[in-house]
């Protein structure tokens, strides 16, 4: 899987094993919940799995005020205020969820962080179903954090609209889900629950 330059939305401000932080070119350039997203100058490649956005104040120290009366919409407002956008930026944070090295995919951490100030890219949905054809890196991403749910069941809903075979892959993605938290009934019902309707929820785990 060959990662591309074109097509980057920002560049990584903050790096560790395990997480990524990028700041978005366009405040609102940031890709979704779930996302694959490649840092694209780097050999062996890094993946990560989007896992938060976050829209705030170029100045920490000052936060961001509101501007315009109830009855203005947030066009009227910017358009009478067009040095906001400057003022605001937006970061996302990436589980890293493997590298390449070699030409062949590896499912678990690289040996060192990606680099500062490298550009990260979205991939297109042909990579994210060849990456996802192992699911071996979704028991990590399902301890990432307070979202890691959401974050699963987010990068499953995405992988299976490309999948060739949606049902299929969603059957996959159900069955390795089961013995990563079976002994968290709760919470893999939650999971499912998000992933698809009523009608197939049962299904995916059978």
């Amino acid at each position: 899987m060959q990662v591309a330059t074109s097509g980057a939305v920002g560049r990584i401000v903050a790096a560790s094993l395990a997480e990524l932080r990028v700041e978005c070119f366009e405040l609102e350039g940031a890709p979704p919940l779930g996302a694959l997203v490649a840092v694209a100058e780097q050999n062996p490649a890094v993946y990560g799995v989007v896992s938060s956005v976050t829209t705030e104040g170029v100045d920490p120290s000052r936060p961001v005020s509101p501007h315009g009366t109830a009855d203005e919409d947030l066009g009227t407002v910017l358009s009478r205020n067009p040095h906001l956008p400057v003022l605001l930026r937006t970061t996302f944070t990436a589980v890293v969820v493997g590298f390449e090295e070699g030409g062949a995919l590896r499912h678990y951490l690289p040996d060192t962080p990606a680099r500062l100030i490298a550009r990260i890219r979205v991939c297109d949905a042909n990579d994210q179903c060849r990456f996802a054809e192992s699911l071996e890196f979704l028991e990590p991403l399902l301890q990432s954090g307070s979202l890691a749910d959401d974050v699963v069941a987010a990068f499953i809903r995405r992988t299976s609209r490309a999948h060739a075979d949606p049902y299929r892959f969603l059957l996959d993605a159900g069955r390795a889900l089961v013995p990563l938290l079976m002994n968290e009934p709760d919470r893999l019902a939650a999971i499912v629950r998000r992933i698809r309707p009523n009608e197939e929820r049962g299904r995916m785990i059978q």
